[in-house]
């Protein structure tokens, strides 16, 4: 135990000098792949949660009653119509028009005088829908709205007068009246409160996830950084797999699990290092869940990701394509985990194949820090992968000391 903790130090004070020669381009080659991951997940995010375009649209009533003023009111401050229209009002249809015409408004719905009781009594002129040419696409959606408000008033004026002969035939006139009144305002505010009361707004996780989307993709760039950054430590790890150099280190008596586990401990420190400033900076925008819990999978995420990686090095250090197969790894997993191309339009084999990947599972494990769900399968089938690529990478380096090189 003793000679191993000495043989890992050596290597270690080794490599420690390697990395010093050449920090200028080690850091400048670190800034530009962080530089690159947040330009492409800050188009990626910004495509992938733009807002669409609202309708300007602008009402006009001409009825101009209490309850009509209530209702028109009630309309443009409804969040429902406020995530499809720019709601506003005007006075007269000249004006409606004149705004169409130069471009102001998209669209115009033209209240008629006592556009109420004209709705009872099934006159489709009680509302004119005005719409630029420019509009037509978006026609059968403001028509739907327009046509729901005329069911609704009906439905709720009906159920006034389905009341009013009992209320005649029990209470003079007066009084029946006046409960009358009551119960039509009660219906319109009823009415009026449909869509903030009639649906339960829940926000769901994107794509079985356990996080929101833009917790998703930030999740999915921090992966793709973490595994990518492996492109910097791949030239030391190959020039000690190099037949020469290491026959020299095995000359000390150090064995291929001392070697492996140095390889992965300075990018264990470095790719922790980035994952603490990520979260620090993400926490400027979004919350995130410092807890024992999300830091313990993000260590165990980070620790077989190391090994993971400096094993892979190991295996491809004799090929002139390993630092191009890296990164095509973690292209590859930034694809399949929907970084690039979103989930919903993917088919459903590379979704699944690619939660089964580095690049998914290590977003599993560092979902937790993102309030998602922890996931200890992941961690399982991340150490056993873990596991076989340290075999290999153990049986090739006793194959390069032994016969002097070739790929495995």
């Amino acid at each position: 135990m003793k000679n191993a903790i000495n043989a890992f130090a050596s290597l270690l004070k080794k490599d420690l000098c390697l990395y010093g020669r050449k920090i200028l381009s080690t850091l400048l080659l670190l800034l530009l792949l962080i530089a690159g991951c947040v330009t492409a997940l800050l188009s990626v995010m910004g495509s992938a949660i733009e807002e669409r375009d609202k309708v300007d649209l602008v009402l006009v009533d001409k009825d101009a009653s209490s309850l009509s003023k209530m209702a028109i009111n009630v309309v443009k401050g409804s969040d429902a119509v406020g995530e499809m229209f720019n709601v506003e009002s005007l006075d007269t249809t000249q004006e409606a028009l004149a705004g169409m015409k130069d471009g102001t408004y998209d669209g115009a719905i033209i209240f008629e005088e006592d556009y109420l009781s004209t709705i009872l009594d099934g006159d489709s002129s009680a509302v004119r829908i005005l719409l630029s040419d420019s509009l037509s696409a978006s026609a059968q959606t403001i028509l739907h709205f327009a046509k729901t408000g005329e069911k609704l008033i009906r439905v709720a004026e009906y159920g006034v007068m389905s009341a009013q002969k009992p209320l005649y035939e029990n209470y003079d006139r007066s009084t029946a009246y006046s409960m009358l009144s009551d119960m039509e305002i009660k219906y319109a505010f009823r009415l009026l409160s449909l869509p903030e009361t009639a649906f339960e707004h829940t926000q769901t996780a994107y794509a079985n996830s356990s996080v929101g989307i833009v917790e998703y993709y930030i999740l999915a760039f921090l992966v793709f950084l973490l595994i990518v950054l492996e492109v910097v430590f791949f030239p030391f790890t190959s020039c000690d797999c190099a037949p020469a150099m290491l026959r020299r280190i095995k000359s000390y008596s150090i064995c291929n699990a001392v070697i492996i586990a140095e390889k992965a401990f300075i990018p264990f420190i470095i790719r922790s290092s980035m994952l603490l400033f990520a979260t620090t900076a993400i926490n400027y925008f979004i919350n995130v869940d410092i807890s024992t819990a999300s830091i313990a999978y993000a260590l165990i995420c980070i620790a077989l990701l190391s090994l993971m990686m400096s094993s892979l090095s190991i295996l491809l250090s004799q090929t002139p394509l390993g630092i191009a197969m890296i990164f095509a790894l973690s292209a590859v997993g930034l694809f399949m985990c929907g970084g690039l191309i979103p989930i919903s339009m993917l088919p459903y084999e590379i979704i699944s194949a690619g939660g089964f990947t580095p690049s998914g599972l290590c977003t599993k494990l560092l979902s937790p820090l993102l309030y998602g769900t922890a996931s200890p399968i992941s961690a399982v089938i991340m150490a056993l992968m873990c596991f076989i690529l340290m075999l290999a990478a153990n049986m090739f380096m006793r194959r390069i000391a032994k016969q002097g090189g070739g790929v495995a």
